[in-house]
């Protein structure tokens, strides 16, 4: 069961809403490697075709936001961040999540699909340290009662760019994708309407290293290297994310950073998706000086 964790409370609401990252500042390309077929694409240097997107009806609520099965307010996430936790096998973290509730449940369920994209961008200088992930496909299924069913399909696609501090950098598309790659678990009594959405970030990672060039896997491998302060941005094209600032306060639409990786794009803003932006710091503690 997830952990609760501290937050900060003491915020304003022009503070809960405010953007706290920009997304899609990568120099990313469209992947070009061709000496690995089981995972690039594009070697001409043509975009693949875009996947559509069909939104979820009605508007999840968020709760809080986690790291490795850990929960913390969007407060801090917005202002702090989030930082002291663990490495994943691959990526500087493990896992990220949404704690989220469906509000306006159609009479008749709701399904739907949509890309998610999650990124870590340095907040140093030029920004030399980057990681950038999107899934092109995720699928939904919610039920009456708010039960989901989430997975990602055989034909889904990993798209993922890495830039480490030394200028490495790894551009991959990558097929064969698990299916629990994101899932969703209820969260349990205290909130039963409440599901954790979880992206299996070093998951993701893993799978792409085991499919990646020699050259690839150096530059994925030193992600376990990356220390700093990021800018971290996780967008969500078929979900509509609101959050109240407080109890009987309205839901304020959340808008997620537009993340482009490989060709493809997940927009954040507008009718096409939401998400949350905020800060993660790896091997480093942010409240210290």
């Amino acid at each position: 069961m997830f952990k609760q964790k501290n937050a900060l409370v003491a915020v304003a609401v022009a503070v809960l809403l405010a953007a706290c990252g920009g997304g899609g500042g990568s120099d990313n390309p469209a992947p070009t490697d061709t000496t690995n077929t089981n995972t690039n694409t594009g070697g001409d240097n043509t975009p693949p075709a875009a996947v559509q997107d069909n939104k979820v009806a009605g508007f999840m609520l968020l709760g809080q936001v986690g790291v490795n099965g850990n929960l913390f307010e969007y407060p801090q996430f917005q202002g702090t961040g989030i930082y002291a936790q663990a490495k994943g096998t691959v990526a500087p973290l493990q896992t990220f999540a949404l704690r989220v509730t469906q509000n306006e449940n159609p009479t008749t369920g709701a399904s739907g699909n949509g890309h998610i994209g999650i990124e870590l961008m340095d907040t140093a200088a030029n920004t030399p340290q980057q990681l950038q992930l999107i899934i092109d496909r995720v699928d939904y299924a919610i039920g009456t009662s708010g039960d989901w069913t989430v997975a990602v399909p055989a034909s889904a696609k990993l798209y993922v760019h890495v830039k480490n501090s030394t200028g490495g950098v790894a551009d991959m598309t990558v097929t064969g994708l698990p299916a629990d790659l994101v899932k969703a678990v209820a969260f349990g009594p205290t909130d039963p309407g409440a599901q954790v959405l979880t992206v299996d970030i070093d998951k993701a990672l893993v799978t792409a290293r085991a499919k990646g060039s020699d050259a690839q896997k150096a530059v994925l491998d030193s992600l376990q290297q990356f220390k700093g302060i990021f800018n971290m941005n996780a967008t969500y094209s078929a979900l509509d994310i609101r959050y109240a600032a407080s109890a009987g306060a309205t839901p304020a639409k959340l808008d997620g950073a537009d993340i482009t990786v490989g060709g493809q794009t997940v927009s954040g803003s507008g009718a096409k998706g939401s998400g949350v932006k905020g800060k993660f710091s790896i091997d480093v503690d942010p409240t210290q000086p």
